[in-house]
């Protein structure tokens, strides 16, 4: 889905809700300020508050986005709710659009007195000039400001369009023509950053810059046609949705588009047809760590040789750990469902390849979990270590095992 602007509505400057409207605006708010107060969520008809028992920055994101705001900057103990504490021990990834989608214990289970309740500050950013193209801003503080262009390149670009709310970047470029604030200067991403609050930069409003340097990006947005993790592969450029051509498309591609979209990695791909209008990408040429098909090697957009018949389709997985963020039971969302993974033969060298697809640095260890329901989607994992993805690696077909849930495989990641 494509976001482009959002706008906060500030009842009486105290409790701040998106005035778009969104799914996840009405169970969740700020209290304090418009972008910036004590954490409070709505349900079972009552407002409460939530513990900081554990919370991070990947809860933050979550919770900013919750209430519609891009990201988060920080986060902090803020205290002095009332009634209800509704959640503690959030473990998100930072990716979710509500903390509902994150684990957590039941609502009202807690350990916590309301001098632990949380609080965030959130940013909103935007792009002034077009729907998809145009000088970056930022709202930091409640003031809308630009971003200067020094160091910044394509990683950045990434991880601002992601906080925008498209796919990923296609390039930037200096717009110039701003007013007021210069907010950020010296930006230094890495490019799988889910916002640029997380990427090293000057402090805030610190800058060597003038208007004449500020930045814009090229934003591309990518989805499936035909299910939510599975279909044929099509791009958002240049104002116009388009399909990529199955010429020269290998896994490698395959698990680019996945992660390009918001999932760990591909499963397989596979030549889907049937789309119509513009063919945009074809002779791709990704190594597989990239953040973004646009990063890759490919045919100048437009030009091909290709016929729709030829239209590629992708089937993603996405894994989670279940537990902590970071230690928990690993679980796979395959064929629409979520299910465990064997512990029979998985050793360090599977949980390495399962952590960076998870997008951590490696594997501590790996261990029984147990306590997993439903199916046993893998057994008899055989992972070399450098495999980009688990759906690489030597296994027993999805939903053949012999094992329990008494089995089920837990990693710990760093």
């Amino acid at each position: 889905m494509l976001t482009f602007f959002l706008v906060t509505l500030c009842i009486a400057g105290v409790i701040c809700v998106p005035r778009n409207g969104s799914e996840h605006s009405q169970i969740a708010r700020i209290v304090g300020g418009s972008n910036s107060g004590r954490l409070e969520m709505y349900h079972n008809r009552l407002w409460g508050t939530v513990c900081d028992d554990n919370f991070d920055l990947d809860d933050a994101h979550a919770a900013c986005r919750m209430i519609g705001f891009s990201s988060a900057e920080s986060f902090y103990t803020a205290g002095y709710g009332i009634g209800q504490i509704w959640l503690d021990d959030i473990a998100c990834y930072g990716h979710e659009h509500s903390l509902t989608d994150c684990i957590h214990p039941t609502w009202g289970q807690h350990n916590c007195g309301h001098v632990e309740d949380v609080g965030i500050n959130c940013v909103e950013a935007r792009i002034d000039g077009g729907s998809n193209s145009g000088r970056l801003e930022i709202n930091y503080n409640g003031i809308w400001g630009t971003v200067c262009d020094d160091t910044f390149d394509l990683n950045d670009a990434h991880v601002a369009c992601r906080m925008i709310g498209f796919s990923s970047a296609e390039s930037y470029f200096t717009a110039g023509g701003g007013s007021g604030q210069i907010w950020l200067d010296d930006m230094a991403c890495y490019g799988h950053e889910l916002s640029l609050t997380e990427c090293a930069h000057k402090t805030w409003g610190q800058h060597n810059c003038g208007h004449g340097e500020d930045v814009g990006i090229n934003c591309v947005e990518a989805r499936f046609v035909g299910e939510s993790n599975s279909g044929r592969l099509e791009i958002y450029h240049n104002g116009q949705w388009g399909t990529v051509c199955d010429d020269t498309f290998d896994m490698n591609d395959a698990h680019v588009a996945c992660r390009m979209i918001g999932f760990s990695s591909a499963e397989s791909f596979y030549t889907a047809g049937g789309g119509s209008g513009q063919i945009l990408l074809d002779d791709m040429e990704c190594y597989g760590h990239e953040y973004s098909l646009t990063t890759c090697t490919h045919a100048a957009w437009g030009e091909h040789n290709c016929g729709h018949g030829e239209d590629v389709g992708v089937y993603c997985v996405e894994a989670r750990l279940v537990g902590d963020l970071r230690r928990g039971r690993l679980e796979v969302f395959y064929g629409g469902e979520w299910g465990t993974v064997c512990d029979d033969s998985f050793d360090l060298n599977d949980a390495q390849v399962v952590c960076r697809m998870l997008g951590f640095e490696s594997a501590v260890a790996s261990y029984t979990a147990g306590d997993g329901d439903g199916r046993i989607w893998l057994d008899d994992m055989a992972c070399n270590g450098d495999e980009i993805s688990m759906t690489e690696c030597e296994h027993a077909e999805w939903g053949a095992h012999n094992c329990g849930h008494l089995e089920d495989v837990g990693i710990e990641c760093k």
